[in-house]
């Protein structure tokens, strides 16, 4: 089991409530992905993936990352990212739950 991934329950829940949500967490964790060209602004408020995020970490084998972002990238290399934060967007989403391990 990836340590990295927080026990489900049998509807694919989390143990923890929505409550856990760390709006914050979120924000900084899309400002380290656009700081590393894996999502951009659009607009004052909403970020959106970019459409070749898996190419730019494939031929930049020494692209720096922030913290999560370098921890998603990680994953990505290794093959390891769960379908449920399989893409920048929804990584950031379940970091910002508590469901990837910092």
């Amino acid at each position: 089991m990836n340590p990295d991934i927080k026990n489900k329950g049998n509807d694919g829940s989390s143990e923890e409530d929505d409550s856990e949500f760390d709006g914050q967490k979120k924000v900084d964790c899309e400002n380290a992905m656009i700081e590393t060209g894996l999502m951009n602004r659009v607009g004052e408020y909403y970020v959106s993936t970019v459409e070749v995020w898996e190419r730019i970490i494939n031929v930049n084998p020494r692209l720096f990352a922030f913290p999560p972002v370098d921890h998603f990238i990680t994953l990505f290399r290794n093959n390891n990212l769960a379908e449920n934060y399989n893409t920048p967007g929804k990584f950031c989403t379940a970091y910002a739950m508590g469901q990837i391990a910092s």
